[in-house]
């Protein structure tokens, strides 16, 4: 077996992919609802999703839904591999007992090609149970116990991922890292000596989700409050800090503390960042799956809004984004006027 490629050798390869930050790949609905029905057994319901990965709900014979995610491949098959190697990630969990994620149908991915039609990879996975997060509450960003659990849940799945790159270090070698995301729009950013020499080093650094914000989970409630977290929408699985995933569930007070409310930029009181990171790492280290570096945490806050420095940047000179992106993408131009980056580069 191959031991992962140390950061070092990894930006040798680093990634050239050319395609835009809002890649716009539609596939064609009949090919994805023939192949749901040939390979999953299921029937083809509403589009949810239409950039990157074309998402579907669907549902079985019984009723139950699931998400069906058709990703137009390159000629080289290299998003092909990226999904795959993305499912084995999120079936490592299931097959471990991790109820926190949501379980792919087998086969994982399946390749479609038909004539005179794009290829693409096909994956279905369960749709969630529990219930979306309601952002305008902010209960997500003020409770104790939920922000707990989210902790808990990153500890969890920071535990998996180690077990995975021990089981799996193929795999592992080839997930995209934290500066290839986005067509590599973080390549070159400087790091912090400390950060810069923990890569490599599993006690620090591994496969992670990497977008574990408040869009892409749901909550399962009990009689005394938030019991669970069910994980979904794992296409930005990557090689980074254990810190790193910790941010970007934090990112979003960091917005509204910095920027205001979404998309109007009020004032939102009753949020805090130090409240917010204090129970999520308390959540985490609960858990018993290690400590949090708590100054590379602040380290990798500020990496993170970095990242969305310069993917609204490059998305001003690409163009072509989406309407329903542009709001978001006008806010973070005026939250960092109002706060740079301090290493915006």
């Amino acid at each position: 077996m191959r031991r992962p490629a140390t950061h070092a050798e990894s930006l040798k390869e680093l990634s050239t992919d050319s395609m835009p930050l809002f890649e716009q790949l539609p596939v064609d609905r009949d090919a994805v609802a023939a192949a749901a029905k040939e390979h999953y057994g299921l029937v083809l319901g509403d589009r949810v999703k239409e950039s990157q990965n074309t998402t579907f709900k669907a549902a079985n014979a019984e009723g139950v839904a699931y998400a069906v995610r058709a990703t137009r491949d390159d000629e080289h098959g290299t998003k092909h591999r990226r999904v795959s190697d993305e499912m084995a990630f999120v079936d490592f969990f299931v097959q471990r007992g991790e109820d926190c994620v949501c379980a792919p149908l087998h086969p994982p991915v399946t390749r479609v090609q038909l004539p005179s039609l794009p290829a693409f990879t096909l994956c279905a996975i369960r749709w969630a149970d529990g219930e979306p997060v309601d952002f305008a509450s902010m209960k997500w960003a003020t409770d104790a116990a939920t922000i707990r659990c989210w902790g808990a849940t990153l500890a969890r799945l920071h535990q998996g991922g180690r077990e995975f790159e021990l089981a799996h270090p193929d795999i592992a070698a080839r997930m995209q890292r934290w500066d290839e995301v986005h067509c590599a729009i973080m390549a070159g950013v400087a790091l912090h000596p400390d950060d810069a020499a923990a890569i490599d080093h599993p006690s620090a650094y591994g496969c992670i989700h990497g977008d574990l914000n408040l869009s892409n989970f749901h909550i399962v409630h009990g009689p005394d409050g938030p019991t669970a977290l069910r994980v979904f929408d794992w296409d930005q699985t990557q090689r980074g800090w254990w810190e790193y995933d910790l941010a970007q569930a934090a990112i979003t007070t960091l917005m509204l503390t910095e920027g205001g409310a979404l998309p109007t930029g009020d004032p939102v009181p009753g949020v805090s960042v130090e409240h917010f990171l204090e129970h999520l790492v308390a959540g985490y280290e609960a858990a018993g799956h290690g400590k949090v570096h708590m100054e590379r945490l602040m380290r990798m806050l500020a990496l993170r809004k970095l990242f969305y420095y310069k993917f609204c940047k490059q998305a001003a000179i690409e163009g072509n984004i989406p309407a329903d992106m542009g709001w978001f993408i006008d806010y973070i131009n005026r939250w960092m006027e109002k706060h740079p980056p301090s290493a915006a580069q």
